[in-house]
């Protein structure tokens, strides 16, 4: 869920804007409506914003004081924002690495629909990408082998599990994660599951006693489970 910050000294067009963004944008959160530019700094310091929809035309050039104030802070790196200009002005806009996008004015609700949709699917895409690197992390300290098919499988199975909030204990993997990965990679899942037993096969080989009690809780010569090893992943992530 992002969270929206508005800036607009207009309350009709605010009005516009947030009857539609709650009908069709979904994952966004109304945080807050600002008059002032004071007032939307205030809030940005205290607060964590992630997208900002700006009015170039307030009062005063205040705009660029917002713009000004985010880049001397780098919170250009946590916060995308839409600004609404007319065209042709203010060549500056374009340099400022906070703006996700311009919109010129006179600006219609549908195109700002769809900006804030786009910046809900690249933050979905960068989610997945942190949760994947996660994962992998998480099998390398195991000593899987990066190279084996067997560990990117076993790496999309978790993915699975994880993301979408299976909760397989007791559960068949065969039935109801295998078959998901087998038909991304046009394989069958007894080749999935063979991939992913033959790579923890290696692991265990490798992977030092005191990481096998400590990570896996393995005492001794005990050989954990693939779906046990999985759910230890996750429960690291």
């Amino acid at each position: 869920m992002l969270n929206l910050l508005i800036i607009e000294n207009d309350p009709n067009v605010c009005k516009r804007m947030i009857n539609n963004i709650v009908m069709y944008v979904k994952n966004i959160r109304i945080y807050g409506i600002s008059y002032t530019v004071k007032e939307a700094i205030e809030i940005v310091k205290k607060q964590k914003i992630d997208v900002v929809i700006l009015d170039n035309d307030l009062p005063n050039g205040l705009a660029k004081n917002f713009l000004d104030f985010i880049e001397e802070n780098y919170i250009e790196d946590k916060m995308s924002v839409i600004v609404l200009a007319k065209e042709n002005e203010n060549e500056w806009l374009t340099e400022n690495k906070s703006i996700f996008k311009i919109l010129y004015k006179p600006v219609e609700i549908p195109p700002i629909v769809y900006a804030l949709r786009e910046l809900c699917g690249n933050n979905n895409a960068l989610k997945q990408s942190m949760l994947r690197d996660k994962i992998n992390r998480e099998l390398e300290k195991l000593q899987y082998n990066p190279s084996y098919v067997g560990t990117k499988y076993m790496a999309e199975a978790i993915y699975e599990i994880y993301s979408k909030n299976y909760i397989y204990k007791g559960g068949n993997l065969s039935r109801n994660v295998y078959p998901i990965i087998a038909e991304n990679h046009n394989t069958t899942v007894n080749n999935v599951k063979c991939n992913i037993t033959s790579a923890t096969k290696c692991m265990m080989q490798r992977c030092p006693k005191n990481m096998m009690e400590d990570y896996l809780f393995c005492e001794g010569n005990e050989t954990p489970k693939v779906k046990e090893i999985m759910y230890k992943v996750i429960n690291r992530i």
